[in-house]
This record gives structure tokens, C-alpha cells and sequence, in this order.
């Protein structure tokens, strides 16, 4: 399976224009960052909607004119609803950023998390997990989700709408959901996150040192 670095994506964007940059994650929409269940949930995201809307642009264009404007009608609803794109803007300084209120947005999907049955856990890492975050900041975070096709499901939906409600707020929140707990080589292992959730202490065991969100708050 193909995975692509996170920094090595950042560091191309970096030196685009924010057109170019918006359209290449236009494009990828973290595709290649995905662990295997997320990527086929947006895949069947992305074919039902392109079916649905070929078939009703069906009545007003030819075919190919139909599934040309269904692809990219559907892969832009994707880009609103379930990508990053206040991630990209942040590093032009376009967005929200408030220390307090990025931490109080986090520690409100720390919440959300916790009460879905699908994610075994959650933390963040990046600056704001070394509190050396910036204007141009995202907030990183992980989310590990329990075995199972119906967990799949389950956490790829809490992810979209977690994504949804980030992009509404224009909160840049940079989220995946890996598929189980070995996916977080990938990460900067001399890193220690945030954890917002740990249902069955499986993140305490991997990072002893690490301390929950909500406890800096009762600091």
C-alpha cells in the first residue's frame, strides 16, 4: 500500500500558491494519507454520489457531459464536507486561530470521541501537542477506531462530520482514522501527543509519558 509522508506533503504545498494548493488538495484530499478503511469509505462516498448525480444530470445533459459534472460536483461536495481545506488556507494566515478557542474546539472532540463506540482512541500531535503552535497551525489529530466493518463505518462517519463541523467553524483541524494501532509509526516517534481519548488505555501503554487534554485545563 502507497502512503505518502504528511510532512513531505506540507513542505510541497508550502511553496504553491494558495490556488494551487487549494486545488492539489482539491484533488488528493489526503487520499494517500488514509489508512485502508477510511479510503474505501470515500471511495463508496464518491461512486454513490457520482451515480446518483450522473443519473439526474442524465435528464439535462448527454452522458458523458452527465458523469463529467457528477465527478467533479461529487469529489467537490467530498472537498467541503470531509477534506481539509482551512488546513491549507492557515499557512497563508486565512482562518480562525485563538489559543484558548482551539483548545476548548479540541477538547470538545475529545468529548465526541469518547462517546463513539467506533474509536478505541484519539490524540493530537503536532505544535499544538508540543505547544509550540502558531498562527499557521493545524491541529493533527488521530483517531485509532476498534476491528470490525461496522466500526469502519461508524468512525469514518464520526470523522466526516467531524471534518463538516471543523470546516463550518473554519477550525483547521488535519484528522484521520487509522485502522489500527501500528499505523502510528508513521508519526514522529520521539513525539509524545495529547491523548483526548484512551477507552482501553492502549495509547497509555504505547506513550506512558502522555497526558490527557482535559487535564491541562484542571492544571
Amino acid at each position: 500500500m502507497y502512503k505518502v509522508n504528511d510532512q513531505s506533503i506540507k513542505s510541497f504545498l508550502r511553496s504553491r500558491s494558495k490556488l494551487s494548493r487549494l486545488l492539489i488538495h482539491w484533488g488528493g484530499q489526503g487520499f494517500f494519507n488514509m489508512d485502508n478503511g477510511e479510503r474505501n469509505f470515500k471511495i463508496a462516498l464518491e461512486l454513490s454520489g457520482i451515480s446518483i448525480l450522473g443519473w439526474m444530470f442524465r435528464n439535462f445533459f448527454s452522458t458523458r457531459i452527465a458523469i463529467l459534472l457528477a465527478i467533479i460536483t461529487t469529489h467537490s461536495l467530498n472537498f467541503l464536507f470531509n477534506a481539509h481545506p482551512w488546513v491549507v488556507l492557515k499557512h497563508f494566515g486565512i482562518g480562525y486561530y485563538d489559543e484558548n478557542g482551539l483548545m476548548a474546539y479540541t477538547a470538545d472532540i475529545a468529548k465526541r470521541a469518547e462517546q463513539c463506540p467506533a474509536i478505541l482512541g484519539a490524540g493530537v500531535w503536532g505544535g499544538f501537542a508540543r505547544k509550540s503552535q502558531s498562527e499557521t497551525s493545524d491541529v493533527d489529530i488521530r483517531l485509532i477506531r476498534r476491528a470490525g466493518f461496522f466500526n469502519t463505518i461508524q468512525g469514518s462517519w464520526f470523522l466526516l462530520t467531524e471534518r463538516s463541523r471543523a470546516n463550518w467553524y473554519r477550525f483547521p483541524l488535519d484528522a484521520y482514522l487509522l485502522d489500527e494501532m501500528s499505523s502510528l509509526s508513521r508519526l514522529n516517534s520521539t513525539e509524545i501527543p495529547l491523548l483526548l481519548c484512551d477507552n482501553e488505555g492502549v495509547l497509555q501503554k504505547r506513550y506512558p509519558t502522555a497526558i490527557f487534554l482535559a487535564s491541562i485545563g484542571d492544571q
